[in-house]
């Protein structure tokens, strides 16, 4: 590990200093280890002496560019009540698909060992690059975890994210990620899960809004604002900070508990086809108030959680720096490079940008690619 680790740091110096061409003899020279990923066992040395230490990977992922999604998108668009959907929850910029799931699968082959199953969500789509014939890899379609199948199909990851725990065969304990998450150096089990078996959070330094959503706010700060409002019913304790953009550690027993005690919230969000202001965010929010407040999450405070993952705005003006210093140190653990609700030529302009960085930063197949 530590070859690949500096071949990498090599070949990304001969990119940003050295420049293209030089680039291209410095990975032929130092050419990266291949990538392994065996199947984890019980009995696997990497995992421990506790059985405890096996952890699946679940993925959303929407191609926003398939016509057959698409002409399914505009059809419900017309048909639902405007007044019930969020204005920004139909924009592009939320199906834009850039194949930032092979980066990300690509960096937890590299860097997430601990990692059985993967298992990734979808509305009857299948990446076309994706090796369906690998074990570890598992595409479930909404089919398969809706209870109601009246709901489907869906645009909304809020209503997905309030079924993922219906994944046939899905392991207790789990991580939740979005396709724009990625293991930036080796990571531990350990990381997510602590000996207990509490689910590990990372807290933001970002606090929830105390006051009552508004017409202004975001989908995002509606449902967690209903998120505050179902645990001050369910505690009479707050939500104080909002969780940072790393991967979600789930514990699958504890979302069906919750789901039975928060059924009608459940059950009303899956049935949102696009993003309302009454939806709950059920992975990133919910569970971990509702996880910590039953001594079964465990929230690592923001200032510890800063050296854990770096979030990266490709929008912003300093998204260059920022992405040169995550390629020239991989001082992160987790990083999650996100894109904002944009126009269509930024987001021409944000697919090169990540492009670029991405293939740099994960230039080799991984085994879960054709």
């Amino acid at each position: 590990m530590a070859s690949t680790f500096f071949a990498r740091q090599i070949r990304n110096f001969a990119r940003l200093l050295l420049g293209p061409a030089l680039e291209v003899a410095v990975t032929l020279r130092y050419r990266l280890a291949p990538y392994a990923l065996p199947t984890a066992s019980v009995n696997d040395s990497r995992l421990g002496d506790s059985t405890h230490e096996i952890v699946d990977a679940v993925y959303t992922w929407v191609d926003g560019r398939d016509p057959v999604w698409l002409e399914k998108k505009k059809f419900y668009q017309k048909i639902e009540n405007p007044t019930e959907i969020h204005p920004s929850s139909t924009h592009h910029s939320r199906f834009h698909n850039r194949d930032e799931l092979k980066y990300s699968l690509r960096s937890l082959s590299l860097y997430a060992k601990y990692v059985r199953n993967i298992y990734i969500v979808t509305d009857n789509q299948i990446p076309s690059w994706l090796n369906l014939q690998h074990p570890q890899i598992h595409v479930v379609d909404h089919k398969e975890i809706f209870p109601d199948r009246e709901a489907l199909p869906t645009f909304n990851a809020h209503a997905i994210e309030t079924c993922l725990h219906h994944i046939p065969g899905l392991n207790e304990r789990y991580l939740y990620l979005n396709d724009d998450f990625f293991f930036g150096h080796e990571s531990r089990y350990s990381d997510f899960f602590a000996p207990d078996g509490r689910a590990i959070v990372y807290l933001s330094p970002d606090v929830v809004k105390k006051e009552p959503a508004d017409e202004s706010d975001s989908s995002e700060v509606w449902a967690t604002h209903n998120d505050r409002v179902l645990i001050y019913e369910l505690f009479g304790k707050p939500l104080t900070n909002k969780i940072l953009h790393v991967p979600y550690s789930q514990l699958k027993s504890i979302l069906y508990e919750l789901e039975s005690r928060a059924s009608h919230e459940f059950t009303k969000t899956a049935k949102n086809r696009f993003r309302s202001k009454t939806d709950i965010k059920v992975p990133c929010s919910l569970f971990p108030y509702y996880g910590y407040y039953i001594d079964k999450v465990k929230f690592v405070p923001h200032n510890n959680a800063a050296v854990f993952n770096r979030y990266v705005n490709v929008a912003s003006p300093f998204f260059r720096p920022v992405s040169r210093e995550l390629l020239l140190t991989s001082k992160y653990a987790t990083f999650c490079i996100n894109e904002p609700i944009s126009s269509d030529s930024d987001t021409s302009r944000f697919d090169a940008l990540i492009f670029r960085f991405l293939d740099s930063y994960f230039p080799e197949k991984s085994p879960f690619e054709i």
